[in-house]
């Protein structure tokens, strides 16, 4: 299987430098660029054509909606995650109808940033938990998708069955009799939805449920 191109723009060295070797040092995924500035960063995916564009939102020469408008202009193929440290609602808003499929905030982990590049790959959207918030008053009205489902999106047909059982309030025990598995493939999906919605307990993913309409009051 080919790696996964990527071209990465941000104004910082310090952290081209870092995201770089990250990406770099994944098997799937291969830095085929990077750019300092907005315009150096769409003369680099008109050359090369990469899957995914890894953009700072904040540049000079062209800011990041900027870019994201362009590329999706002239290069409709190239999937754009914005990089940002901003989690207010109109950057998030200003990225997502300018194309991008995800937002990760630059506080985010090293390890969240190649599962948004995962889940944009794969045809997902992915936003940073900070930023769901954000994302929750932004409605089609103005034909900008809501991407507050994109998290959800995330999670496998069984995981999303365990998370609503759990969150409906049953039962490790009664949950595996319910789904023909073991408690411990229970508890194991049960690790893996904490882990990839970044929740700690069972009392935060009722809570999440409630708020993406998995189960209702």
């Amino acid at each position: 299987m080919k790696p996964v191109r990527i071209v990465l723009a941000d104004d910082h060295p310090l952290i081209r430098e870092a995201i770089g070797h990250l990406v770099s040092s994944t098997p799937e995924f291969e830095l085929v660029g990077e750019a300092a500035n907005g315009k150096e960063c769409l003369a680099r995916v008109q050359e090369l054509r990469p899957d995914i564009l890894v953009l700072d939102i904040a540049m000079p020469e062209m800011n990041g909606e900027q870019v994201a408008r362009e590329i999706r202009r002239r290069c409709p193929e190239v999937k754009v995650i914005a990089l940002s440290g901003y989690t207010d609602r109109q950057f998030v808003h200003a990225m997502t109808k300018a194309g991008a499929k995800g937002y990760v905030v630059k506080s985010a982990s090293g390890r969240e940033l190649i599962h948004a590049l995962r889940a944009v790959a794969s045809g997902k959207s992915y936003l940073s938990p900070e930023v769901t918030g954000a994302v929750m008053t932004l409605w089609e009205e103005d034909g900008t998708p809501n991407l507050g489902s994109a998290l959800p999106r995330s999670l496998g047909r069984r995981e999303k069955e365990v998370l609503k059982l759990i969150a409906e309030g049953h039962r490790s025990a009664a949950i595996a009799a319910q789904m023909g598995i073991t408690v411990a493939t229970v508890e194991a999906h049960r690790r893996n939805i904490l882990r990839k919605l970044q929740l700690h307990n069972a009392a935060d993913l009722t809570r999440y449920a409630l708020r993406y309409g998995v189960i209702t009051l």
